[in-house]
């Protein structure tokens, strides 16, 4: 449920013909989906739950015009395969991290890595870093 004023996304036609609108997903649906597997294994002692597929499902708004299934584990069990792999894909290129993302986090990291540049803006080197003098 879109509880707050995010952007939502679609309508997104998938090759059923299901129609789905969706938000961008938050860092607390992430926490909550670690925790409802945490719990899930703990209970039952298996990993039952994705937690990626978890996240996709709390970020649907709508699908076909009504309110998505509020159980998360179970909101894509009657959809049309093609259509969660079809829909998971479109999210991950929204919001996931693609390898282009990623390349460019690796370049960040390395280029801060070898500058060695502080967050106050002044370069440091090996020679001018010390402990307490």
């Amino acid at each position: 449920m879109n509880m707050t004023n995010e952007k939502v996304y679609g309508p997104l036609t998938l090759p059923s013909g299901k129609e789905v609108f969706f938000r961008k997903p938050l860092r607390k649906d992430r926490n909550e989906a670690m925790v409802a597997a945490d719990f899930e294994n703990k209970v039952y002692g298996l990993a039952l739950i994705d937690v990626e597929e978890y996240i996709k499902a709390q970020c649907l708004v709508k699908v076909d015009g009504k309110e998505p299934e509020l159980n998360y584990t179970k909101t894509f069990d009657s959809w049309d395969d093609q259509d969660v792999q079809y829909y998971a894909t479109v999210f991950d290129h929204m919001f996931g991290m693609t390898k282009e993302k990623q390349d460019d986090a690796a370049e960040k990291a390395a280029f801060l890595l070898k500058s060695l540049t502080s967050t106050a803006g002044s370069n440091l080197t090996d020679e001018s870093v010390t402990t307490n003098g």
